[in-house]
């Protein structure tokens, strides 16, 4: 009688826990801890959600580097290039103004003085036609060339003033020289004259 006890209660913990936790077929079945926990939810949802964040994280991304590339360009990049411009033309601009005093100091005044002679058209206009100076974008320059008596010397001085342009035109910043507006520089250097007798040649 004892037994048929025993075999009818475990018959009944068996119908239940089959009850509780159906097994599928081909599962294993650890303990009867695995038999009766619950069925945890698929990971399907989860990774639709993650994907849909990821898409709202790289559009905020996009959104605000627009902004920024915008600042970096008309703020940062665009001057750089329009200060390194005018530093690199006023360079070519000293260049060729000793040049021009160069021949200022070996020929007559009346040579130098002409505005059609070497020292204020020849001698630009050859400069200007070189790579170095089309590169510097520069407008024709304006030259005066003047003599100073020294202490047994005669100086000869040749002043002349650029209008160097920006290489690019920065909206922001319409009157600020070398970004939005010419970049106007006057360079003057000095040198004794060979002959002292051209002065008044």
């Amino acid at each position: 009688m004892r037994a048929i006890a025993v075999h009818v209660l475990s018959t009944y913990n068996m119908i239940y826990l089959v009850k509780v936790s159906p097994i599928s077929r081909g599962s294993r079945v650890n303990s009867t801890r695995d038999c009766i926990q619950p069925r945890r939810p698929g990971r399907h949802g989860s990774t639709q959600a993650g994907a849909a964040a990821r898409r709202r994280a790289r559009g905020a991304t996009l959104a605000e580097f627009a902004p920024a590339l915008f600042i970096f360009f008309f703020f940062a990049l665009f001057p750089a290039i329009d200060l390194a411009g005018v530093g690199f033309s006023y360079c070519n601009c000293i260049s060729l103004v000793d040049l021009q005093l160069r021949e200022a100091a070996k020929v007559p005044r009346s040579q130098a003085i002409d505005p059609t002679g070497g020292v204020q058209m020849a001698i630009p206009n050859s400069w200007r036609q070189t790579i170095m100076a089309g590169a510097a974008n520069v407008d024709p320059p304006v030259t005066q060339v003047e003599y100073n008596p020294g202490i047994g010397n005669i100086y000869v001085t040749v002043t002349t003033t650029f209008n160097i342009r920006p290489l690019l035109q920065v909206p922001f910043f319409p009157k600020i020289p070398g970004l939005g507006a010419p970049f106007v520089t006057t360079i003057s250097k000095s040198r004794i004259l060979e002959n002292p007798a051209y002065a008044s040649d």
